[in-house]
């Protein structure tokens, strides 16, 4: 499955498109800075998704992204649980319910040929579809769901996204709140005089440049360690896509099989 898709990746490659959002359709974002801020909201798991939008745009949101059906074809671009990841759940939700319809037809055959409590026949016969299909099968999605993004939560909260989001958020209110009352006039800088300072230090810029060189080499330290936790987490989030498509596609098959054998009995 995983060499079939990188197949695909790569005609789609050859016939002009992009891999990155090739990349984005198969395994989904492994960083919040490359999707929008209410992508990452929602996978959070917080309620209001769209901030100030209000409660309907926030259900239809909400709808796109979490409906098994709706989701493949109208979740946000670059969702970190991707549409191939979606397509899979699908897969498996609907083999689930062919089984379950499959012991559904044994059951009432079971019930025909057997002396069965009739006060209670509405509740298995009628309800059956829903206490052992639709909420078996909202459960087999939310506990999948969780398990698909968990690698994701553990990188918004390692990154305090959230966190300098809402201070981004601050320090712009601010700005805005102190430009429309014209406050914060800029006040005109200080230089300072050449030859003050400790030891003979302020006569040369020996201690401002080694104060530049170590500001640089400690943001190319930051730099390279970030770019190699983002290799890891880039690396975890396609190991926890590949696992999540092959448990997805394993359980199709078997519920699949199980169905078929229960149709031919």
């Amino acid at each position: 499955l995983v060499g079939s898709l990188d197949l695909l990746g790569n005609v789609y490659e050859a016939c002009g498109g992009d891999r990155k959002d090739w990349s984005l359709f198969v395994v989904g974002a492994d960083k919040p800075d490359a999707v929008p801020e209410q992508c990452n909201r929602e996978a959070a798991g917080k309620m209001e998704a769209m901030r100030g939008q209000g409660p309907w745009p926030n259900f239809v949101y909400h709808l796109r992204n979490n409906h098994p059906v709706f989701g493949v074809f109208c979740c946000e671009h670059g969702h970190p649980f991707s549409p191939v990841e979606r397509m899979g759940l699908l897969v498996l939700l609907l083999s689930f319910a062919y089984f379950m319809a499959g012991l559904k037809v044994k059951f009432v055959d079971y019930t025909k040929h057997t002396h069965w409590n009739d006060q209670w026949d509405w509740l298995w016969i009628d309800c059956y579809s829903l206490l052992c299909i639709t909420l078996p099968s909202m459960v087999l999605q939310t506990m999948l769901k969780y398990f698909a993004l968990l690698n994701y939560k553990y990188v918004l909260n390692k990154y305090s996204y959230f966190a300098k989001v809402r201070d981004q958020r601050c320090r712009s209110f601010a700005r805005q709140f102190c430009a429309d009352r014209g406050l914060g006039i800029e006040r005109p800088r200080t230089h300072r005089q050449q030859g003050t300072g400790f030891g003979g230090f302020g006569d040369c810029d020996c201690l401002e440049k080694c104060c530049k060189l170590f500001c640089k080499l400690s943001d190319a330290c930051k730099a390279c360690n970030n770019s190699c936790e983002d290799g890891k987490a880039q690396a975890v989030n396609s190991l926890f896509a590949s696992l999540f498509a092959g448990l997805a596609f394993a359980g199709s098959c078997v519920f699949v099989v199980l169905g078929i054998r229960l149709d031919m009995d």
